[in-house]
């Protein structure tokens, strides 16, 4: 027989058979009865609130830099690499930091950016023109896959540029926000001097 604290073994029990244990559960009539559902969710939030306290104490651990290892990056493809942690300030990994290089597709990003703060309907279509697509073949440029006459919304070409690199979908949202490339190329300079 269990008792809950606080009541005494005078009052009035009542017996019920528990439905996932093997042992009766004597609670007095007219208590609070705590049931397992009740009890696990409890349990669940103690738990929760332990983790979240210690997840508060701040660890003791003095982690000192290592100087990178230059075989985890040989077999990159990349001739060039830079990776700075911010908050300390220190480089972590780089190979062939000063040498100038083209920007290649890191230009997707900025183009994606401008799009988005120039083009208020990500709904909109988009016509995708000869003069988007010329060259790009024959300067093996990744592409996603938009043909002159195809219209597209201005989300589907912020995703083509953005994931495959699109450069039709990335000089159709140049087309589209400054009717040229030398105007779209004025307003990325514009927005990389603002950034800094």
């Amino acid at each position: 027989m269990c008792f809950i604290p606080g009541t005494s073994s005078t009052n009035t029990m009542t017996s019920r058979k528990s439905e996932s244990t093997d042992f009766n559960i004597h609670v007095p009539q007219n208590k609070v009865k705590y049931s397992h559902m009740k009890l696990k969710k409890l349990s669940r939030i103690l738990f929760a609130a332990q983790i979240s306290l210690l997840c508060m104490i701040p660890a003791a651990v003095n982690i000192k830099a290592q100087e990178p290892d230059p075989s985890l990056y040989e077999g990159l493809g990349s001739d060039y690499i830079f990776v700075y942690d911010s908050e300390s300030g220190q480089v972590l990994c780089e190979k062939n930091p000063d040498e100038r290089m083209y920007p290649a597709s890191m230009t997707k990003i900025m183009t994606v950016l401008v799009a988005i703060e120039h083009l208020d309907n990500p709904d909109e279509t988009v016509e995708i023109t000869e003069e988007v697509t010329a060259g790009l073949i024959e300067a093996n440029a990744s592409i996603a896959g938009y043909a002159p006459g195809d219209t597209v919304t201005v989300r589907d070409l912020l995703y083509g540029s953005a994931l495959p690199s699109g450069a039709d979908a990335s000089n159709a949202l140049a087309y589209r926000c400054a009717g040229s490339m030398e105007g779209f190329i004025d307003m990325m300079n514009a927005k990389a001097a603002e950034i800094g």
